[in-house]
């Protein structure tokens, strides 16, 4: 599981490192990178049904084009205390193979960043924009997916 990580934090700071546009995330104080490749959309949370049980970053369900989706919020599965669904946000609608949309409370932002040369940690610096200059961690939706997989409160998010 930590190898595939490892990788995973890779394969996200070499498409930083080619030039690929990154959707910077706020939670909390910090900032997370998602390559754009892997976000079909965003749009405002405001309404989704209630789903019984499951994993503690699990807010409910949420219709999409004819598709129902699990709605994680993306703090929680970082470790960091889940705000309630009711206060809406943001959902990013992820791109296939993943059928799940994580909920952010603030708007992410497009922006290039540069990895930190001899980083392991997939960290990188962003170069333009609202956050210019600002640390990042670059993560992919197959990592944060793995957080809910992984968690022994409950069920398994696709």
């Amino acid at each position: 599981m930590r190898a595939r990580s490892l990788a995973a934090r890779q394969a996200a700071a070499e498409a930083a490192a080619a030039g690929e546009r990154m959707l910077v995330c706020r939670v909390g104080a910090d900032l997370y990178g998602l390559p754009m490749a892997e976000v079909a959309k965003v749009r405002p949370f405001t309404r989704w049904g209630a789903a019984a049980g499951g994993h503690p970053a699990m807010l409910g369900l949420v219709a999409d084009e004819g598709e129902v989706r699990p709605a994680l919020d993306m703090a929680a599965l970082l470790g960091g205390p889940a705000a309630a669904a009711s206060t809406g946000g943001w959902l990013l609608i992820l791109a296939p193979p993943h059928k799940a949309a994580l909920r952010l409370q603030d708007l992410p932002v497009a922006a290039e960043v540069e990895p930190l040369p001899q980083d392991d940690a997939g960290r990188a610096r962003v170069l333009a924009g609202e956050h210019q200059d600002k640390l990042l961690v670059t993560l992919t939706a197959h990592e944060l997916l793995a957080h809910a997989k992984s968690s022994p409160h409950g069920a398994a998010a696709p």
